[in-house]
């Protein structure tokens, strides 16, 4: 079962993302779900200083990676939030109907560098990820 805060969980569902060429990927995953991330994912998908992320779990850690990002990538969660509060562009995957605040006109300019992509039909996270992969090929690179 995937319907819950944390979606994306099963990386399966996020190939399309993985397929993008001249993209590094960080995980800031941390605590309960780290384990659905296997070795051999990690290997794959995620930059070879990897463990050095994971051994720096303080928020000031988090927000100074955040900071280092050009863009993150994630679902309704706390990093989700520290990323608006440090200014780092964010595409937030959301399922149907998610929680209050992401709604329309329920908190406007929360976060302005956010860009909400939204689950259509529950369940359907395809569409989603689909435009999250397409936004980040037009996404411009730092120099």
């Amino acid at each position: 079962e995937i319907e819950h805060h944390r979606p994306l969980q099963q990386l399966g569902q996020q190939r399309p993302l993985q397929q993008l060429p001249n993209c590094q990927w960080v995980s800031l995953q941390y605590g309960a779900g780290e384990e659905q991330i296997t070795a051999a994912d990690r290997r794959q998908w995620f930059v070879p200083w990897q463990d050095q992320v994971d051994q720096a779990p303080s928020l000031e850690d988090r927000a100074a990676l955040l900071r280092a990002c050009d863009l993150l990538v994630t679902t309704d969660s706390m990093v989700a939030h520290l990323a608006g509060l440090v200014g780092t562009p964010t595409l937030l995957l959301l399922h149907h109907c998610p929680e209050w605040r992401w709604r329309e006109g329920a908190c406007p300019g929360l976060y302005p560098t956010h860009t909400i992509l939204r689950q259509r039909s529950a369940g359907d996270w395809q569409p989603v990820v689909a435009d999250a992969a397409a936004r980040i090929g037009q996404w411009p690179r730092r120099a």
